[in-house]
């Protein structure tokens, strides 16, 4: 018994600082309610990709009302102007020269508030050769035309802000 009370004499400050931290965490814990810690209880810059774990944050994760847009028309496009896969279906090519790039076409049309983005890189095969330069605009429609410096296989992606 006596080298328990020892200890607890050489110990009294730290177990009593333990015991104030336990308790407030306890609390924290059972007054809190659950979620709600949001965007407006965190400071600006308090949680940077440094501090996210890789895998923690993936696309299925996301929701839909995380990002300020949402993607209206997609395609994949090949250098020969065949169309792999797009959303809505029934998207094709017209104007295309395997040199140059061409139009994509959707079956509806693209509000002027939107925008384009296609780039080389796509799931129909790795790029050979230097990187090509890729860009894209709206025309009227449905119609969104597509212009690169060497054939390359192309994802296209029509996004709108909410």
């Amino acid at each position: 018994m006596t080298r328990t009370l020892t200890f607890l004499k050489h110990n009294a400050i730290a177990l009593a600082a333990l015991f104030v931290a336990l308790g407030g965490t306890s609390y924290a814990a059972i007054a809190i309610p659950r979620n709600s810690v949001g965007t407006r209880q965190l400071r600006h810059g308090a949680v940077t990709a440094t501090k996210i774990h890789s895998g923690a944050i993936t696309p299925g994760k996301l929701s839909s009302r995380a990002f300020g847009g949402r993607i209206l028309d997609f395609a994949e496009v090949d250098t020969n102007g065949a169309i792999a896969v797009s959303d809505p279906r029934g998207a094709k090519t017209k104007y295309w020269n395997p040199n140059t790039g061409g139009a994509v076409v959707f079956s509806r049309p693209i509000p002027t508030r939107c925008y384009p983005l296609v780039g080389a890189a796509s799931t129909l095969g790795p790029t050979l050769g230097p990187p090509a330069s890729v860009g894209a605009s709206i025309g009227m429609g449905g119609l969104v035309g597509i212009a690169y410096s060497s054939p390359v296989p192309v994802t296209l992606v029509v996004i709108c802000p909410r």
